[in-house]
């Protein structure tokens, strides 16, 4: 009987080829597959840490019949109020947020600050500095990192003041003048504002959004960074309700875009520095540019020399597509970036007196 004969053949180099292209052709297929479970994953996050902060906002309102401060009233030095050195809503929620031994940790005579060089930065430095994760969003890749700057990115979730810019001129100001000042959105500067203030209702009022924190290495002309000492910004700009008067705030937005483009401007990396810090950029924002514009990339702009002094502070994310929002009746909503200028305007102010259709958003 003949004996069977086996071949000991191996692969030719073209069949190998062959598989080593089906291969790469199904992790091609699967990568994205599994980062768009992972960024699912990340943005159901995000709209838990913002539902918190929804129950939060009114477990604080049950409790004093108010929304928390913008910012509150503190010392940067014996003696001196300034109006970007205070606290923020964020220091206000920590009890209703199970923080209430790091809450114990802040004293309110004083205010906040990122410059070791200033005495409230020394009193406040053990709680400000600390992270609180229902204040990072996971898809922000700079999210809880250190700045170079004393202390850390640590603030993802803003408070909405509304369609109002003036908060550069409110902010040199005198703390008698600043006990006056409103705002058109459910937060102000030394202010609260309760349920009976929000006649446009609560359901189609913006509470919080979330937004980038600042990226030290990102050079000009490039997403997620801020400018500050933007020139020929108009100072009539600078308003109440600056959508009361849309052509000069299309002029105001076209003047940062036009510094941001042209490189007109200083790289600001103040963005959710910190979240104990009640000012603009920090945990302040406007619904004036419409989120994760993509026409105007920046994240704030101020006409000054300082990003808490923003005119404009934008709600914009790493999420595909949009940001998520805390809504004044605790409800979180993805608001897509296509969302209608006027409709975003009209959903930051409170008491606009604005008709919404349940489907303009």
């Amino acid at each position: 009987m003949r004996a069977r004969r086996f071949s000991n053949r191996g692969f030719t180099l073209i069949e190998l080829l062959v598989v080593i292209a089906i291969i790469a052709v199904l992790i091609a297929l699967l990568l994205p597959a599994v980062q768009a479970a992972r960024e699912a994953a990340r943005r159901m996050q995000c709209t838990n840490n913002l539902k918190q902060i929804g129950l939060a906002i009114h477990n604080y309102h049950d409790v004093n019949n108010v929304f928390p401060m913008g910012a509150s009233s503190g010392m940067r030095t014996l003696g001196t109020y300034q109006a970007k050195q205070n606290l923020s809503a964020h220091v206000a929620l920590l009890p209703f947020l199970g923080e209430v031994p790091l809450y114990n940790a802040f004293n309110f005579n004083w205010g906040c600050e990122d410059n070791a060089t200033v005495e409230c930065y020394f009193i406040q430095a053990t709680a400000q500095t600390a992270q609180v994760k229902a204040f990072l969003c996971p898809s922000d890749p700079y999210s809880g990192k250190n700045n170079n700057n004393n202390t850390r990115n640590t603030n993802n979730y803003y408070a909405c003041i509304g369609t109002t810019t003036y908060y550069a001129v409110v902010g040199s100001t005198s703390i008698a003048t600043l006990a006056n000042t409103d705002s058109s959105g459910l937060f102000a500067f030394q202010r609260s504002y309760g349920f009976q203030a929000c006649t446009d209702g609560t359901s189609n009022t913006v509470a919080f959004s979330e937004a980038l924190v600042g990226n030290p290495i990102q050079n000009k002309r490039q997403k997620n960074i801020g400018l500050n000492t933007v020139a020929n910004f108009p100072a009539a700009a600078l308003m109440y309700d600056a959508s009361s008067n849309p052509a000069l705030l299309v002029q105001a937005i076209k003047s940062c875009t036009r510094a941001f483009e042209t490189g007109a401007h200083n790289i600001d990396t103040q963005r959710g520095q910190n979240w104990a810090h009640g000012a603009m950029a920090f945990t302040l924002f406007n619904t004036l540019v419409p989120p994760n514009n993509t026409q105007d990339q920046w994240t704030h702009c101020s006409n000054t020399g300082s990003g808490s002094l923003s005119v404009f502070s934008n709600a914009d994310s790493w999420h595909p597509g949009g940001v998520n929002v805390t809504l004044g009746d605790g409800s979180v909503r993805f608001f897509k970036e296509t969302t209608n200028q006027r409709v975003w305007w009209a959903l930051g102010t409170r008491a606009g007196g604005e008709v919404l259709s349940a489907d303009s958003y």
